[in-house]
């Protein structure tokens, strides 16, 4: 149980050996080898914590110069467990209404450190922060943490209309990015490049928070009016909101640099995701506001892998866009690359799918594109020609539209976003466990510890009152009908979910004593059995993602999963793990 989720296999050998014939696979999916001098070596990356994992060589697979076969090997190994975090609250606590560090976001990211190696924790409450944000190139590795996406709202009415003249209310900062002084609710106010949040740097991660330019969202028309711009790599995003009309959000130009954009809302109208990099959207929503939407505008340079790829999202909208003529995109400039794989669109696509913008697509296409009752969508329509006005492109040229299946199963978290160094966003959002018997006794609230929980938020009312690394803590202001609830902090500041409210009069029933119920595994098969008819029944990934979901109608289920490996249960209020 020592083997890391990221590392290398080397078979060594006494001669110079080379490729034969058959498929090597780890766990089940082929793997090509790289061949040294008298070494066959293998490269893995992202593996679960705490599971079995099987390589194998089949006879033959590799022989020697002369073509002589190696006999094969297999070999199973455990990845190590997971390492338990040192324990430390958020670094800085924002709240408007000033019972934190700072009132505002800009103030917290000011007093950041610069150059910093390990995640700076910012937490914001619920709260109205009406302010630009700009994160300067020189400050990576900032985490800003939401206490609920729906309440923490980051906003500003701008644009890009026009410049500050000097002496107005604006001022110019070294960011080289302009940003006002004092807000006139009067007036419109306008901002050089008209975005809300700039991410300059790297290793930049948010959660729980809502991204909206007022100017778009208030006026429904353009100018460009940007919630976000990121010019930065490996920069996530997880349970977030982005809103506004005109280009809601830009990703960067650089070539390589690298998003991973997870269950997060994303409104807009015209082009409203736009640039470059490659960047994965899952199970995110694409929300269109009028007939006719565009929703993306790529700009990818030559050499890009894997451009925008959205996998498991949900294409929507209001009833104005519901009419069957919205579009996937249009190609911006030079080689746009945009990928729709295992689409829900619940409002209409236009038959040809993208418009053209000038620039020739390196690829437009679809894979297992649904309509809202789950029934494949028609792509034989689809846009295939695009008539160039970019220089070198004025004769246009040709883009398939649809992925094969051997397509569509390369653009995988792994090959997407691992790049040369392994960067696992994933990690920042891994599942953290539920605080367990919450009692509170006189003022004094108590808990069982949650595994690789850095510390907790506690929750009055809902509202938050404190951070602890400990397992207890002590509300000298408690009255007898006060609410509470506790949540455990994962070491990127992610938070889990709430434990049930209690008083004083009440205290949380253990979880683990709830309506039990028995997995059995046999066959290749997930068996449930103890259930009760109507109850949900969730299946996790050990990092947080849903794999799978169902309502049951019978007091027991099987389920058929396609991958080996660990997964978490969810049936009522009771996890359980299993080893498929």
């Amino acid at each position: 149980n020592t083997a890391s989720a990221n590392g290398k296999i080397v078979l060594s050998f006494n001669e110079q050996v080379q490729a034969g014939t058959g498929e090597i696979e780890f766990n089940g999916s082929a793997i090509e080898p790289i061949f040294g001098s008298s070494t066959a070596s293998f490269e893995y990356k992202g593996l679960e914590y705490n599971t079995s994992y099987t390589f194998t060589v089949p006879a033959g697979a590799i022989t020697d110069r002369a073509g002589n076969p190696f006999e094969g090997v297999t070999l199973n190994f455990t990845t190590m467990n997971r390492p338990q975090p040192i324990a430390r609250v958020f670094d800085a606590v924002v709240a408007a209404d000033k019972t934190g560090d700072y009132e505002s976001v800009q103030a917290a990211i000011d007093a950041a450190p610069k150059n910093r190696t390990t995640p700076y924790l910012i937490f914001i409450k619920n709260g109205s922060y009406e302010e630009q944000v700009v994160i300067p190139s020189d400050k990576p590795n900032i985490h800003l943490i939401g206490q609920d996406k729906e309440k923490t709202n980051i906003h500003l009415k701008i644009n890009v209309q026009s410049e500050p003249q000097e002496g107005s209310q604006w001022y110019q900062n070294d960011t080289a990015a302009w940003k006002y002084s004092v807000h006139n609710p009067e007036s419109p106010t306008y901002q050089m490049e008209g975005t809300v949040v700039r991410i300059n740097s790297n290793d930049f991660f948010s959660e729980n928070i809502s991204f909206i330019n007022d100017w778009g969202v208030e006026r429904q028309n353009g100018p460009q009016s940007l919630a976000m711009m990121t010019k930065g790599d490996r920069i996530t995003f997880h349970n977030c909101k982005f809103r506004s009309y005109q280009d809601t959000w830009m990703t960067p130009g650089n070539t390589g640099y690298r998003h991973y954009v997870k269950g997060c809302y994303i409104e807009g109208a015209v082009d409203y995701v736009y640039g470059a990099g490659d960047c994965l959207f899952e199970d995110c929503t694409l929300y269109n506001v009028r007939s006719g939407s565009v929703i993306t505008a790529p700009e990818h340079e030559k050499g890009t892998q894997w451009g925008y790829v959205f996998d498991h999202c949900t294409i929507d909208g209001n009833e104005a866009s519901n009419d069957g003529k919205n579009k996937l995109g249009r190609p911006w400039h030079n080689n746009p690359i945009c990928v729709w794989l295992n689409t829900t669109m619940k409002v209409g696509i236009a038959p040809e799918g993208w418009s053209e913008m000038g620039g020739i697509p390196a690829l437009f296409a679809e894979y297992n594109s649904m309509d809202i009752d789950g029934n494949p969508v028609d792509l034989n329509n689809r846009r295939t020609f695009y008539t160039g006005t970019d220089e070198g492109m004025e004769e246009g040229g040709e883009c398939k539209a649809e992925l094969s299946a051997d397509e569509a199963a390369r653009y995988t978290y792994e090959n997407i976003v691992s790049g040369n160094d392994n960067w696992n966003p994933r990690s920042l959002i891994e599942a953290i466990g539920i605080p367990q018997n919450v009692t509170i006794s006189e003022n004094v609230l108590s808990w069982e510890a949650v595994p690789y929980a850095i510390c907790y938020v506690i929750l009055r009312n809902n509202e938050v009152i404190g951070f602890t690394t400990e397992t207890s803590y002590t509300d000298a202001a408690s009255k007898d009908n006060d609410e509470y609830c506790i949540q455990a902090v994962n070491e990127a500041g992610s938070l889990g979910e709430k434990s049930e409210n209690v008083n004083k009069g009440t205290s949380a029933v253990d979880k683990s004593e709830k309506s039990s119920f028995n997995v059995t595994v046999s066959n290749g098969k997930i068996h449930l059995s103890g259930l009760s008819s109507g109850e949900k029944i969730t299946v996790f990934s050990l990092n947080g993602a849903i794999i799978y979901d169902t309502v049951t109608i019978e007091n027991s289920c099987f389920i058929n999963l396609s991958v080996r490996g660990v997964y978490l249960i969810k049936a009522g209020n009771e996890i359980k793990k299993v080893i498929l």
